[in-house]
């Protein structure tokens, strides 16, 4: 059995099952998932170079790996003179950028990506630009530091904490996975989609029933449609609230609507 192993675009190498190689590369993340990007890959003819590896990596945990890492003080004073030191340990400020400490929490990192996509005005977004907001970062290592009481938080639970996020508020009906290979969310809003959604369905009724349409058979049916199929029932009154306001509807009776 072979295992074939690109070089180039145009050379294909193949190594035998069971053959002693070494493997250079480097650990990434895609999708928030862990993953070793290999760069090179060659045969080993040393047969002593696998226990050889072994002493090194050894070697390395005692004294690399297991030895706290320690700031050199004159540097700590240099790039983080706003920082406490002590003993050569930096303790990180734990003041929220925008909210105070006693309110952090995922319910407020998720208050807070829903206010950024509104005030981004965003019909729709990448999650790597929702990820890479600096401003959501800063609040989400926040969080993190009051849930986890740890000085650094780790880029994946940064991500984890964005993941979460979005997902509730697809949950939640105010974000609608528009391509889940992509990545790509489409803001649910009046103003954006559902206005003209639930116009559309009312129009679409009267014509088809020759009569008023009544709020729940509205609300059924646009949730019916799998963008809308979470949408809280608040939402949908105030975008009928505003339909009737702005005078594209008409309410003749309590709870019932019309075109004008």
């Amino acid at each position: 059995m072979f295992i074939s192993i690109s070089t180039t675009p145009y050379v294909m190498e193949t190594k035998e099952l069971g053959s002693l190689v070494r493997v250079s590369g480097k650990i990434g993340e895609f999708r928030e998932r862990r993953q070793i990007t290999i760069r090179e890959l060659a045969i080993e003819e040393d047969v002593n170079f696998e226990t050889q590896r072994w002493v090194e990596i050894i070697q390395l945990k005692l004294k690399f790996y297991d030895v706290p890492f320690v700031y050199p003080k004159g540097l700590v004073e240099e790039f983080f003179p706003t920082h406490d030191i002590d003993s050569n340990v930096i303790k990180e400020e734990r003041k929220p950028a925008t909210v105070a400490s006693g309110e952090l929490s995922e319910a407020t990192f998720r208050r807070s990506m829903k206010e950024y996509i509104e005030r981004k005005r965003f019909t729709s977004f990448h999650y790597g630009d929702i990820r890479a907001a600096d401003e959501l970062v800063k609040i989400a290592r926040q969080v993190l530091l009051q849930q986890h009481q740890c000085t650094d938080p780790a880029p994946t639970q940064v991500s984890s904490l964005f993941s979460r996020g979005i997902k509730k508020l697809v949950k939640d009906g105010l974000l609608y996975v528009k391509d889940a290979d992509a990545d790509v969310y489409e803001v649910i809003h009046h103003e954006v989609n559902l206005g003209r959604e639930v116009l559309h369905l009312i129009q679409h009724e009267t014509r088809k029933h020759q009569e008023n349409v009544h709020e729940s058979t509205i609300i059924t049916k646009i949730r019916s449609i799998k963008a809308f199929q979470n949408v809280p029932r608040e939402v949908l009154l105030d975008s009928l609230k505003r339909l009737v306001d702005s005078g594209d509807l008409f309410q003749p009776e309590n709870r019932e609507y019309k075109l004008v």
